[in-house]
């Protein structure tokens, strides 16, 4: 009665465990491999000024986010949240203009019991080949 019981506990903590690493999976699957068009798409191209360079529209970027955050995460996590900080590539700081090239979205959440996850991934504009750099 006893191994029973054990083995009886032991299947259950496993499957939990099973289920709660396959969520985090999950979760890791989406936060780090978001697709690249998010924010390429978030980038605009059309009447720009060639000294300005390009940057991210915010709101733009934030819409993208909600729409991909909502598909990708509603059913694994509780409660989840994101926060994006521009900043400036140069030297790290805190972009306070409206044309930002760089920014660092955070994603935290709870997602089973009581564990909490907290993801930080930076996204940049470079200039490519064709610029010679």
């Amino acid at each position: 009665m006893i191994i029973l019981m054990f083995v009886f506990s032991l299947s259950i903590f496993l499957f939990s465990s099973f289920t709660i690493s396959l969520k985090l999976q999950t979760i890791n699957r989406a936060v780090i491999y978001m697709p690249l068009e998010i924010f390429e798409t978030a980038i605009p191209t059309t009447n720009i000024d060639i000294n300005d360079g390009l940057y991210f529209n915010k709101s733009k970027l934030a819409n993208n986010l909600d729409d991909y955050f909502e598909e990708k995460l509603s059913n694994v996590m509780k409660d989840y949240s994101y926060t994006l900080y521009y900043y400036n590539q140069d030297d790290g700081s805190i972009c306070t203009d409206s044309k930002c090239d760089a920014v660092e979205v955070t994603v935290t959440g709870h997602y089973a019991y009581t564990f909490i996850y907290s993801r930080s991934i930076c996204y940049e504009i470079h200039k490519g080949a064709k610029y010679g750099q």
